[in-house]
């Protein structure tokens, strides 16, 4: 009678799962270095955030417009060195200011926080992404940063966006000053 032999089948289940690892694996899940710039992103996020909270307090409950946020919390010596951090995902350059663009339905605005809406969750994809490079930064921009406010209700909220799997962009991380 034949004996039953497990180690040819741990081999084979060895061998299929390597292959199946080495075929979807690099797709499914980030590697440390993404995990940092992503913890990297959610440090720029809250930094900000702090500044703008700090700038209405200062000016009595004003905040800064979403057309010059970084020219107005710079004005203000509220941001280190006076401008964005550089994006985790590139050594060149500043971050530029961005808001969220009009007709945009994957961010949820300020002003639809202000009437009860939830603001887009982190770990929200976005679509395929990329890191900055000159002529294209927008919400898909790994490191972007955009912000908007609803002035008829004080509300801001300001969103940051990171990688994950692939080249795909996602919120990282995400602040608003409404309360729940």
């Amino acid at each position: 009678m034949a004996r039953f032999r497990m180690r040819p089948v741990l081999v084979a289940l060895g061998t299929f799962g390597l292959l199946g690892g080495l075929y979807y694996g690099p797709g499914l899940v980030i590697g440390p270095q993404a995990h940092a710039q992503n913890s990297a992103v959610r440090d720029h996020v809250d930094r900000i955030a702090a500044a703008v909270d700090e700038y209405q307090a200062m000016t009595g409950g004003r905040f800064p417009e979403p057309h010059d946020w970084v020219g107005t919390l710079a004005r203000n010596k509220l941001l280190a060195a006076d401008r964005l951090p550089t994006s985790p995902w590139s050594r060149e350059g500043q971050l530029e200011p961005l808001t969220i663009a009009p007709g945009d339905t994957r961010l949820v605005r300020a002003s639809a926080i202000a009437r009860g809406a939830s603001p887009t969750p982190g770990g929200t994809p976005l679509g395929e992404g990329y890191p900055p490079r000159e002529g294209r930064v927008d919400d898909h921009t790994f490191g972007a940063m955009l912000y908007d406010h609803d002035p008829a209700s004080g509300v801001y909220v300001l969103y940051g966006i990171g990688r994950r799997k692939n080249h795909e962009a996602v919120v990282a991380h995400v602040v608003t000053n409404r309360k729940p």
